[in-house]
């Protein structure tokens, strides 16, 4: 194993120890944060996991690598029901990357919620971020670098059906890997109502969605249509994969989209490593992100997992960590 790839086993606790020290003047520079609700927050479990596996292999063979955030708000969010405020997705990659991203891009449509978050990153991040202020549809052909050695990492917050079938064509077509938030639970609501359905045409890119009978079926045309666009676009397998979060009346899937290769192991890997549909999940995530975490052995794993690996080589396949990732069994 090379140097570089060996990590102490306490560097996830140093990691969330930075981001919890940082989060109260992260808070106090205003008084805005986005309103959320329990299940909403636990994406960032699953963002934070992908960013620390994304950055421990892009790194070896791109340049530059963005974190892309198209929907990011405020930078806080505000749980409702228990009142506890928690940085949110434009924060969470800052802090646990294996490596730094070379830049971070945040769009935000709200004038209000983009000033917030316009005066957190000052603080924070710097010169390496760029806030941009509209809809994400409009900027999406400007911000995915063209640079061949360059890759992003989007992340796609959906709190609607905000982001337009042609936005996700360009990031398919990109240097890019992707988590997206699929409001799988609303979709039925939307589909009865004739005032609504347009939203669907334009998220889908089609009426394709109008051949689903319920829930489910609206997901797997979406994947299916994913995956279909990546091949015909990059030319190339694609891996596209959900993870159920939430249960009963609100649950939502996150789906990641990325090239097909031996590393997608790892995203197999925490979707078995915590029960996302559990109520206590919510409970784990503000454990973590308040800092009352005393175990994180769901990142102790990937961790051990990912820094264990001999980097070999194949016909197929580049360098990389996780060529030879093999989830432990249960």
């Amino acid at each position: 194993m090379k140097e570089e790839d060996k990590l102490p086993q306490n560097w996830i606790f140093k990691k969330v120890k930075a981001l919890v020290d940082f989060s109260a003047e992260l808070i106090g520079v205003n008084n805005l944060h986005y309103p959320g609700h329990p299940w909403s927050i636990v994406k960032l479990l699953l963002l934070g996991g992908w960013v620390y596996v994304y950055t421990t292999i892009i790194p070896k063979h791109f340049n530059n690598y963005h974190y892309v955030d198209l929907l990011a708000g405020s930078g806080t969010t505000q749980v409702k029901e228990t009142k506890d405020v928690v940085p949110g997705s434009p924060f969470i990659p800052y802090f646990l990357a294996r490596k730094p991203f070379t830049k971070y891009i945040y769009i935000e449509k709200r004038h209000d919620r983009c000033e917030a978050l316009r005066q957190r990153v000052s603080k924070l991040i710097g010169d390496k971020a760029c806030v941009l202020e509209g809809d994400c549809n409009e900027f999406i052909e400007s911000i995915l670098p063209e640079e061949r050695r360059s890759h992003s990492l989007v992340f796609i917050d959906n709190e609607g059906f905000d982001v337009v079938w042609h936005t996700i064509e360009v990031i398919l077509q990109a240097n890019t890997d992707s988590l997206m938030l699929f409001p799988t639970s609303s979709i039925m609501r939307v589909a009865k109502n004739e005032r609504t359905q347009s939203s669907l045409d334009n998220f889908f890119g089609c009426k394709s969605w109008r051949d689903a009978n319920d829930e489910e079926e609206s997901l797997e045309i979406y994947l299916q249509q994913l995956k279909r666009r990546f091949k015909e676009l990059r030319g190339k397998e694609g891996y596209v994969s959900n993870v159920r979060v939430g249960s009963g009346q609100f649950f939502y899937d996150i789906v990641l989209i990325c090239k097909k290769g031996p590393y997608v192991r790892a995203w197999e890997y925490l979707k078995k490593q915590l029960d996302w549909k559990n109520p206590e999940i919510i409970k784990t995530t503000l454990d973590i992100l308040k800092g009352r975490a005393t175990s994180m052995d769901w990142f102790l794993g990937l961790q051990e997992k990912v820094a264990s690996f001999e980097p070999i080589r194949t016909k197929k396949y580049k360098e990389t960590t996780l060529d030879n990732f093999n989830p432990p069994s249960k």
